[in-house]
C-alpha cells in the first residue's frame, strides 16, 4: 500500500472515530445516524481527493442508496424498517470501500463480493500497522530523506562520486533534522499553552463572576475532570482508538489498493462435478412433485370462500395452512436452481436446452405457489386485517417472484453472473419499499378501511405501532365521515400513544428524529380533542384507557410487536 499523506490519514479517521462518540455515547440515536454516514463519506473522499486517488464512475451509483437509507432512518421509526436502513447504509459504504477506485462491483458475483470483503476486512486489520512500521524506517534511498535534504546534500547524493556510506550519513542528517524542526515546532506549541493557562484562569474567573450562565458553562466543563468518570474515560478511548485504527485501515484499503479488485471469470464461477443426467433426474422429479401439488390443489387455489367451504377449511386455515411452507419451498427452489446451475455438466446447446426448460418449468411452477401464497394472505387480511408481520411477507413474496423471473432471463441470455447484482437489487427494493410504503402508516390506512366498510378495528394494536403511524391516526380521526364508534376507537389509541416516552422532546440535538417530532407536534395539537379519553394506570403501571365509560387496555401484549 502507498500513500502519501499517511499521518493525516490516520488522524482524519480518529477524529471521525471521536465524532461517532459524540454522537452516539449515551444517547438514542436520531439524526446522528445520517451525520456519522455524511462524516464518514465526507472524509474518505476528502482523502481520497488529497491523494488523487479518482473514485471510479461505477463506485460512484453506491452513493444512492447509501445515501437514501441513512435520510430515511431520520424518518422512519418501525422496527424493521429501521433496521434494513442500517444495515443497506452500512453494507452498501462496505461495498463502496471495497470498490472505490475500481468500480466493478456491477460484475460481482456472489463469491466475488465474499473474497473482496474478505480482504479488504483482513488487510484493514493488518494493512495499517504494516504501512506505518515501513514509513517509520529510515533507508538508505528514503525519499522523504532526499526532499529534507539541503541544497549541498542533494547535489551530494546526485553525484554518482559519492560513496553509499556519505549518502546515508546525508538522508541520516537530514531526518535528523527534520524531525528536530518538528520537536521544536511541538516544543513551541507547549511553550505556548503553558503562558496562556494563567491569563485563561484569570479571565475566566473573571467572566464567570460577570455571567452565571457562562459560570455554570466553566461548572461542567469542569465536572469533565473529576476522577470518578476517569474509567468512563478510558473506556471510551480506548474504544475510539479502535475504531480510528478500524477507519483508517478501511480507507487505506479504499484509497490504496480498491482498484485491484478480485473478479472472477464465468469459468472459475462453475464447478460441473455433476453429469447432466443425474441433474435433469433431480430438476425434473423437483417439477413434476410441483406439478402433482399445484394440480390437487387447483380447484380451490383461487376460487376463495365458496372453493374454501367445499375442501372443509375456513378462512383463517385456508390462509395460515401451510402458508409458511409454500413460501420455504419457494425460496428453497430458488436455491437449488442456483446451484444446479453451477454444478450441472452441460456439453452441448441439447443440454443446455434441456436444462433451460427444467429451470423455467420450475420458476412457473414456483410462482404459481407463490400466487397462491399471496392470495391466502390476502383472504387472511380481509378478515383479521393486516399486521407487520403479514404486509412484510407480502412485500418480500413480490420481490422474490420478481426474482425468480430474472433468473430464468438471467439463464436464457447466459448471464448468470449478474444473479447476484439481481439479488443486491432485489433486497434494495425490498428495503426501499418498507420505506416508501412506511408499513405503520400502512398498516392504519389499510385497518381503518377495513373498518370504514364495517369490519372490525383492533384499536390496542394501532396503539403499539412506532410514530410513523400517527399521522396516518390522525388523519383517520379527523375524518368526519367515519363512523362514530371508529372515530372513539382511533381517539383511544392516540390518546395511549401519546404515553409513550418516544414522544418526549429529545434530550440532545444528535438524538432528534424528524419523523417522532412531526408525530409530536400532530399529538400536541390534539390535546384538547383527546381529553375525552382519560388514561388510568393498574398497580403494575399498565395504562388504561376510557372510552364511553367502558375501560380497555392501552397497550396489548408483545404477540403484537410484529403480528402474526
Amino acid at each position: 500500500m502507498k500513500i502519501k499523506h499517511l499521518w493525516r490519514l490516520v488522524l482524519l479517521a480518529l477524529l471521525a472515530a471521536w465524532i461517532f462518540d459524540l454522537l452516539f455515547w449515551e444517547r438514542s440515536v436520531g439524526v446522528s445516524y445520517a451525520l456519522m454516514v455524511l462524516v464518514l463519506l465526507v472524509v474518505g473522499f476528502g482523502l481520497a481527493w488529497g491523494e488523487g486517488a479518482k473514485p471510479a464512475w461505477g463506485s460512484l451509483a453506491v452513493l444512492l442508496p447509501v445515501i437514501f437509507f441513512a435520510a430515511m432512518s431520520m424518518l422512519r421509526s418501525e422496527p424493521v424498517t429501521q433496521f434494513v436502513n442500517y444495515g443497506m447504509s452500512l453494507g452498501m459504504m462496505a461495498v463502496l470501500a471495497a470498490t472505490l477506485a475500481g468500480g466493478g462491483w456491477l460484475r460481482y458475483t456472489f463469491i466475488d463480493h465474499v473474497v473482496n470483503q474478505a480482504i479488504l476486512w483482513v488487510k484493514t486489520v493488518a494493512g495499517l500497522g504494516m504501512v506505518v512500521g515501513k514509513q517509520a524506517l529510515v533507508t538508505p534511498m528514503d525519499k522523504q530523506g532526499i526532499r529534507h535534504a539541503d541544497a549541498e546534500s542533494a547535489g551530494k547524493l546526485g553525484n554518482k562520486e559519492t560513496s553509499d556510506e556519505e549518502k546515508l550519513s546525508v538522508l541520516s542528517r537530514s531526518t535528523v533534522q527534520s524531525k528536530a524542526n518538528k520537536f521544536s515546532v511541538a516544543a513551541g506549541w507547549l511553550r505556548g499553552l503553558l503562558l496562556a493557562a494563567p491569563l485563561l484562569l484569570v479571565f475566566g474567573a473573571l467572566l464567570a463572576q460577570a455571567d452565571a450562565a457562562f459560570a455554570q458553562s466553566l461548572d461542567d466543563l469542569w465536572a469533565l475532570f473529576r476522577i470518578e468518570n476517569l474509567p468512563e474515560y478510558i473506556f471510551r478511548m480506548f474504544y475510539v482508538i479502535v475504531l480510528g485504527y478500524v477507519l483508517a485501515g478501511i480507507y487505506l484499503y479504499a484509497i490504496a489498493e480498491s482498484r485491484q479488485e478480485r473478479i472472477s471469470t464465468d469459468a472459475q464461477q462453475r464447478f460441473p462435478i455433476l453429469p447432466f443426467t443425474e441433474a435433469s433426474v433431480v430438476l425434473g422429479s423437483v417439477n413434476l412433485l410441483f406439478l402433482a401439488f399445484v394440480l390437487v390443489q387447483f380447484r380451490y387455489f383461487f376460487g376463495g370462500q365458496a372453493n374454501i367451504n367445499v375442501a372443509g377449511y375456513t378462512y383463517a386455515e385456508y390462509a395460515r395452512r401451510g402458508f409458511n411452507e409454500l413460501v420455504i419451498v419457494a425460496f428453497g427452489s430458488l436455491l437449488l436452481f442456483i446451484g444446479m446451475s453451477k454444478v450441472t455438466r452441460r456439453t452441448g446447446a441439447t443440454h443446455q436446452r434441456i436444462f433451460t426448460g427444467l429451470g423455467a418449468g420450475l420458476a412457473l411452477l414456483v410462482a404459481i405457489m407463490l400466487v397462491s401464497a399471496f392470495m391466502r394472505l390476502r383472504l387472511y387480511e380481509a378478515v383479521y386485517g393486516f399486521t407487520r408481520l403479514r404486509l412484510y411477507t407480502h412485500i418480500f413474496m413480490i420481490w422474490l417472484g420478481g426474482l425468480l423471473v430474472v433468473l430464468i432471463a438471467l439463464e436464457l441470455l447466459g448471464k448468470t453472473r449478474y444473479f447476484a447484482l439481481a439479488c443486491l437489487a432485489a433486497a434494495l427494493g425490498f428495503g426501499a419499499t418498507l420505506n416508501i410504503l412506511s408499513v405503520d402508516g400502512f398498516i392504519v390506512k389499510a385497518n381503518v378501511g377495513r373498518a370504514g366498510q364495517g369490519q372490525a378495528l383492533d384499536a390496542a394494536y394501532l396503539a403499539t405501532l412506532s410514530p410513523e403511524a400517527i399521522p396516518v391516526l390522525v388523519g383517520a380521526f379527523e375524518n368526519e365521515r367515519l363512523d362514530a364508534a371508529v372515530h372513539h376507537q382511533l381517539g383511544a389509541a392516540l390518546a395511549c400513544q401519546a404515553t409513550r416516552s418516544v414522544y418526549q422532546p429529545a434530550a440532545s440535538w444528535p438524538e432528534f428524529h424528524l419523523g417522532q417530532y412531526w408525530a409530536a407536534q400532530l399529538l400536541e395539537k390534539l390535546q384538547g380533542e383527546l381529553t375525552a379519553y382519560p388514561l388510568f394506570y393498574t398497580d403494575r403501571a399498565e395504562a388504561i384507557v376510557s372510552v364511553n365509560g367502558v375501560l380497555q387496555p392501552c397497550f396489548s401484549d408483545d404477540y403484537y410487536w410484529m403480528g402474526d
